[in-house]
Parts: structure tokens; C-alpha cells; sequence
């Protein structure tokens, strides 16, 4: 990454940001290559009382790599930022390793009260990034749950200390239409909201009235599929999975690069919440 003299001080910081860049491209040709074989089946099962349900089941095996590649991307942000950190306090202490070394993170918080309680953690910076990190912290933004600070730590900390991302298909749009038998109607129908679908999941119910055993309803599905980790199902602000992973990328680049350049010298940039 080219930049103003003493970028390359921070070298570490743009080699893991290409390297997550690699991760996420590799994961979204994963899925694709994946997606092409078909491997889920929509169908529609009911019961003897006449209650139905429609479901997505994967029928081939999802690949190991796709979690992996999640995990990886994660990681190489959220290092991006430590060691960016890292090297504003070399540059600021003219020491290596800086004072206070060993307690030295870049701080995601979402209390006032746990800043406190870990500012001392900076303790060694400038003033100055002290503020500029301050300003940045997830409890600043208005909504918290859109914070890409907030967003990376809470899914990097999840795939470290818990277990990898589930990964499946989401049902994003299209159509679903259930015919029932002649003499009979559809009623009570409802489409259940976003759920991944990791081996098997229902993504719609209803009720036929009336109902015989042995009768058969028509489905008419015309979904369609992305990929989707759990932990950001329910709401997709900014779209597919893909952008929302670009827009954690994009704003750690800009944190980064921010802090970079006033640690050596230049004119502060905006990294505002």
C-alpha cells in the first residue's frame, strides 16, 4: 500500500487488510461454487390435522472452508487494529516495545463506564489519540448495533471464544405459492423472517381446510438464496452479507490509516463515529 513517507512503519497493518480482502474474496467464489450444484430442495410437507409446513433442506454437504474463511477475514481486521496500535505507541514512546507493552489493545467499548475503567490501557499515547480513539468508541454512535467497531469485536469475539459462524443459506426475495387440492383453501399462512438455513429449516407454515389424508397441495417456490451467517440474520441493514463484511473492511482501512497518519506527522483526519 503505497502512502507518505513512514508508511511502510506501518506494513503489517496493510499486508493483514489485503490478506482479509484475499479471505473475503475466496469466500464469496466458495459459495458460489457451492450454490451452482443446487444443493438445497424446497418442499412442503402436512400432516393428518392439515397443517403444513414449507422447509429448505441442504442435501449436500456445506464446505468446511466457508466458516474458515469468516473466521480468518475476522481475525485479520480485528489484528489490523492492534497492531496499528501497536506502532502509534512506538512511534510516539521512540521505544520498542513501547511502555506498557503488554497491556496495550485498541479499545472496542460500549459503556462509557468500561472505557474508564481500560483507559489506562492508553495511558502511554497522546492526548490527542487518546480523543481520536475515544471518539470512534461504539457507545458514541446512535445506534450501537450499526458500529462496524462494534459489529467486528462482537463476531471476531464469537468466532475466537465460542465456536465458528454458522453459515447458511438466507431466503432474501421472491415468491412462494401453495395450492391446495380442489375443494380445500389455504389459510393462516405465514413466511417465517430470514432464519438460515444451516441442514434443515421452515421457512413458511399454513393450514389447509379441509384436509384428507392422501390429498396433495401444489408448491410454487421462486426464492432466492444467499449466504447468511446466524449472528446477522434477523437484521440486514446494509444489504448481503458481502457488503456488510466490506463495510467492517472499509472502516477499519479508514480507522487505521487515520491513526497511521497523525502518529507520523500529518494533519488529522476525519474518524469521526
Amino acid at each position: 500500500m503505497g502512502g507518505p513517507p513512514g508508511w511502510e512503519r506501518f506494513d503489517s497493518c496493510w499486508a493483514r487488510l489485503d490478506r482479509a480482502a484475499e479471505h473475503l474474496h475466496a469466500f464469496g467464489e466458495a459459495w458460489a461454487a457451492f450454490l451452482a450444484d443446487h444443493p438445497y430442495r424446497v418442499f412442503v410437507e402436512v400432516d393428518d390435522a392439515g397443517s403444513g409446513v414449507v422447509g429448505i433442506r441442504r442435501e449436500r454437504p456445506l464446505p468446511k472452508r466457508l466458516p474458515l474463511l469468516i473466521g480468518e477475514f475476522l481475525y485479520e481486521l480485528r489484528a489490523t487494529l492492534d497492531n496499528c496500535l501497536y506502532e502509534v505507541a512506538v512511534i510516539h514512546s521512540a521505544q520498542n516495545p513501547p511502555p506498557g507493552a503488554s497491556q496495550l489493545q485498541f479499545p472496542i467499548y460500549s459503556t462509557p463506564a468500561d472505557w474508564g475503567r481500560n483507559v489506562y490501557r492508553l495511558k502511554h499515547l497522546s492526548d490527542e489519540h487518546r480523543q481520536m480513539l475515544e471518539r470512534i468508541q461504539p457507545y458514541q454512535a446512535q445506534r450501537q448495533d450499526l458500529n462496524c467497531l462494534r459489529v467486528l469485536n462482537d463476531l471476531a469475539r464469537i468466532d475466537r471464544h465460542r465456536t465458528m459462524h454458522l453459515v447458511g443459506a438466507c431466503v432474501v426475495e421472491g415468491g412462494l405459492a401453495v395450492k391446495a387440492p380442489p375443494g380445500s383453501e389455504i389459510t393462516r399462512s405465514r413466511r417465517v423472517e430470514r432464519p438460515v438455513i444451516d441442514e434443515a429449516g421452515d421457512i413458511a407454515t399454513f393450514v389447509v381446510d379441509p384436509w384428507s389424508r392422501g390429498q396433495q397441495v401444489q408448491l410454487y417456490p421462486d426464492l432466492v438464496l444467499e449466504v447468511e451467517i446466524a449472528e446477522m440474520a434477523a437484521d440486514r441493514p446494509w444489504g448481503s452479507l458481502a457488503n456488510r463484511l466490506k463495510a467492517l473492511h472499509k472502516a477499519v482501512t479508514e480507522y487505521t490509516t487515520g491513526l497511521a497518519a497523525y502518529a507520523l506527522g500529518y494533519t488529522e483526519p476525519d474518524v469521526g463515529k
